[in-house]
């Protein structure tokens, strides 16, 4: 197996198991916080495909979120909070009783199917490139707060 096809894999692999556990969530159980002190439900769901889009859309690819489309427009009070890294815990909350589990998760779809896209049309020898992550990540405001905290051996 070469390591493009294992990585389909493994994100696919990763999305059906968000599916399976998400898809027969009451809208109750969406918002429940498991126990004290731990995000509620819709956050961390929200956030898993956040931190995909996050991570290979832009640090990796250079490329705008795929939440940045119009289809995520409603998201838009979201966008300063980026992919929900070191939030507060209240801003935490804001998102998870701001989203729908139907969103939620025809957003997962869609960042599934631009990353899925994007790996398939990939060799193995594009996988030795390096982004250059801290460029990418110039013209999001988003995430200007976190690079003067990132150690500079990360770029």
């Amino acid at each position: 197996m070469n390591s493009i096809t294992l990585l389909v894999n493994i994100l696919s692999n990763v999305h059906n198991t968000l599916h399976s556990v998400v898809d027969d969530l009451t809208e109750q159980e969406w918002k429940v916080r498991p126990a004290p002190g731990k995000n509620i439900i819709s956050f961390t769901v929200w956030h898993l495909p956040r931190i995909q889009d996050n991570i290979i859309q832009t640090w990796i690819r250079g490329m705008p979120e795929v939440v940045h489309g119009e289809r995520w427009a409603h998201w838009q009070q979201f966008k300063p909070l980026g992919s929900g890294v070191g939030i507060t815990s209240e801003k935490a909350d804001e998102i998870a009783f701001g989203v729908l589990k139907v969103d939620v998760l025809e957003y997962a779809d869609a960042v599934q199917q631009e990353v899925l896209t994007w790996l398939r049309e990939l060799s193995e020898g594009d996988l030795d490139w390096i982004p250059d992550s801290k460029r990418n990540l110039l013209s999001y405001d988003e995430y200007q707060t976190l690079v003067p905290q990132l150690d500079e051996n990360v770029w």
